[in-house]
């Protein structure tokens, strides 16, 4: 007969959940007991002083070791904030001294907890890192040591000047070390440059030199193909300037229509055809290096042409005269009319630009009708010759104008606006003072028939020719 077993009986559900229950009353229990004996608060202060102490700890070995550094046991101001800014930001009493920092945690840690030690006054020191200039500026970088809470100056002066202009006053930041340019001053002149460090009473001072530089200023040969005449906005010691430049470039030449130049530092053109005033007088370009100098150091040196840079014509009349009022006559071509005699001297004695202009050797002819009487005269001012004009003239055009040979050779304004037009066709190019009403006006070139006449422009714009005795109105040339 077999014998009945019983099997073995688990925990039910309920007693699960009354086991369950059970142990969470008891945990609550258990952290209720904590947190009121504060555990976790003391576990948070004891975190906080933990830290504190570290950045404390820190700081005072930081200190140690700048005190260890020439000159011993000794740390000014600004050592100690720099110290201090490592580990939080900087907090100052009311009178600017250091009261100490918070962390970045929110930490207030003050100085006095951690150096009851004082600090000695780092003496002023001015370093000049780097001076530059400009043709009207001077750039200084400035760095100081032992400036912090003081002041710092620029002042500046020539080598003329008697006294110091300050320039410039830097507080704060700006006392440490700044970079400051100096501007509106004189090209390749020397400045004198005084720094004045300023602290508590103690005042620390150096000068620095530095010499503006020289405006550079050049010309060139333009590559345009035309230009439009225009006023020239130059003065007239600023023409001579280019005037020399221009004689100095043996790439330009009496076939330059156009120069680019280059004068303190602006840029701008000048071209055959441009217009300037001289006493109230109109005057125009006629080309540029085509003047053979008389004197080849008119400007002060031989220049690598030897021509006068720029010849100018009057296109307002100058004066009214006869070519020759004692005779009718042409002997001795231009150089022996009393015309050629008064523009050089009493009439050259009154321009104001007379400094400027340049004897230059101008070619006439001595006899009418000798072609081989061709010599030279040297001239401030003087007529254009019918060759200096058109490029053609009787005898199929072999002479020029009523020329019987060519005197001088055309200029490169007439070369551009004449072109291929006939000596003998009547022109607006050639009519002056204008073309509303012109009038006759001389020539420097002998009539080739006739002994007693001088070539002229006449109202029409055509080469002409009248006796020598008439009076014309005269409108020279000049070269500068």
């Amino acid at each position: 007969m077999k014998k009945c077993r019983k099997k073995p009986r688990g925990i039910t559900l309920i007693a699960l959940v009354i086991t369950i229950i059970v142990l969470l009353i008891l945990a609550g229990i258990s952290i209720q007991a904590l947190t009121n004996t504060g555990i976790f608060a003391q576990a948070e202060n004891a975190k906080k002083a933990s830290e504190i102490a570290s950045i404390k700890e820190r700081i005072s070995l930081d200190i140690y070791e700048k005190q260890l550094e020439p000159p011993l046991g000794s740390i000014t101001e600004e050592q100690l904030e720099e110290i201090l800014g490592k580990y939080g930001t900087v907090n100052k009493e009311e009178d600017g001294t250091t009261k100490g920092i918070t962390t970045e945690e929110g930490y207030e840690i003050l100085l006095k907890d951690i150096y009851e030690g004082g600090t000695t006054e780092e003496p002023l020191e001015i370093t000049v890192e780097n001076i530059t200039s400009t043709t009207n500026s001077i750039t200084i970088k400035i760095a100081t040591s032992g400036n912090k809470g003081g002041t710092l100056e620029i002042y500046k002066k020539t080598e003329a000047d008697g006294e110091y202009t300050l320039e410039k006053t830097a507080t704060g930041e700006e006392a440490i070390g700044l970079e400051y340019t100096i501007e509106n001053l004189e090209q390749d002149t020397k400045y004198i440059i005084k720094i004045v460090a300023t602290k508590n009473g103690q005042t620390k001072e150096i000068p620095a030199e530095q010499t503006t530089l020289k405006v550079q200023n050049s010309v060139a040969p333009s590559e345009a193909t035309t230009h439009t005449a225009k006023a020239i906005t130059y003065s007239w010691d600023e023409l001579s300037t280019i005037a020399q430049m221009i004689s100095n470039n043996s790439s330009i030449g009496n076939d330059t229509l156009e120069v680019n130049v280059k004068l303190n530092g602006v840029d701008n053109t000048l071209g055959v055809g441009d217009t300037a005033t001289v006493d109230s007088k109109t005057v125009r370009i006629l080309g540029f290096n085509h003047d053979t100098l008389t004197t080849s150091t008119a400007y002060g040196s031989t220049t690598a042409t030897g021509q006068a840079g720029i010849s100018f014509e009057y296109v307002t009349f100058l004066t009214s005269a006869a070519m020759n009022s004692n005779s009718n006559t042409n002997s001795g071509g231009w150089g022996a009319t009393p015309l050629r005699s008064t523009l050089n001297s009493t009439t050259y004695n009154s321009l104001s630009i007379k400094d400027k202009i340049k004897q230059v050797q101008k070619e006439f002819i001595q006899t009418y009708n000798n072609a081989n009487s061709k010599t030279t005269s040297s001239d401030y001012l003087w007529l254009l010759s019918c060759g200096e004009i058109w490029n053609n003239g009787y005898n199929g055009g072999v002479k020029r104008g009523y020329a019987i040979a060519t005197e001088g050779s055309q200029y490169k304004y007439y070369k551009t606006t004449l072109g291929s037009t006939a000596y003998n066709s009547g022109t607006n190019v050639t009519k002056k003072p204008n073309t509303s009403s012109p009038s006759y006006w001389w020539l420097r070139s002998p009539d080739y028939y006739n002994s007693d006449s001088f070539c002229s422009v006449s109202s029409a714009g055509n080469c002409s020719s009248s006796d020598a005795s008439n009076s014309y109105w005269v409108a020279p040339g000049f070269s500068i």
